[in-house]
């Protein structure tokens, strides 16, 4: 967490969703740990949680951001994210991309 961008959303000093982009603060920025709280999700902290991230200052220059979704992909896709060509994207260390 030391070298990323970190993101909250608080609700009564409870963090109720967390984001951490990992970033050359130039080009690229990684999308990682995107959490929602189980009880908040549905009621617009991913939406807050993304609209934040993209206003941000040090984001502004990054023309390539990448991340990985289970279940948010109507979410990511309101942001301009389309699903990656499988052929392309080059892994290590994961045992399935369908894990994801």
């Amino acid at each position: 967490m030391d070298h990323s961008l970190n993101f909250g959303i608080r609700s009564d000093g409870r963090l109720v969703g967390y984001a951490r982009v990992v970033t050359d603060y130039c080009t690229f920025a990684w999308i990682c740990d995107v959490i929602v709280d189980e009880d908040w999700r549905g009621q617009g902290v991913g939406k807050a949680l993304m609209d934040h991230l993209f206003s941000h200052e040090s984001l502004a220059t990054c023309r390539r951001f990448l991340l990985t979704t289970k279940d948010a992909h109507e979410l990511y896709r309101r942001y301009g994210f389309e699903e990656a060509e499988s052929n392309r994207v080059m892994l290590k260390g994961f045992a399935k991309l369908s894990e994801w």
